[in-house]
């Protein structure tokens, strides 16, 4: 399996839950999630990718520098 490593910085997340009851056999309600939205906005992101092209090293470095 190819590795690489990704440094990211400057991570907003928002996050919207929606809650509900959910009926139980008891008769209680419980509490439960009923939607859930995650939306994250990455300000900078750095990546090193190794063995890429099947070992062309200078293809990889390209790439590399290029992203």
């Amino acid at each position: 399996m190819d590795r690489g490593c990704t440094s990211l910085g400057d991570i907003n997340a928002t996050v919207t839950l929606t809650l509900g009851r959910e009926p139980r056999p008891d008769g209680e309600d419980a509490l439960a999630c009923k939607d859930l939205h995650i939306q994250f906005q990455i300000g900078s992101a750095v990546m090193h990718l190794d063995n890429l092209f099947d070992g062309d090293d200078q293809l990889g470095k390209s790439l590399t520098a290029l992203l």
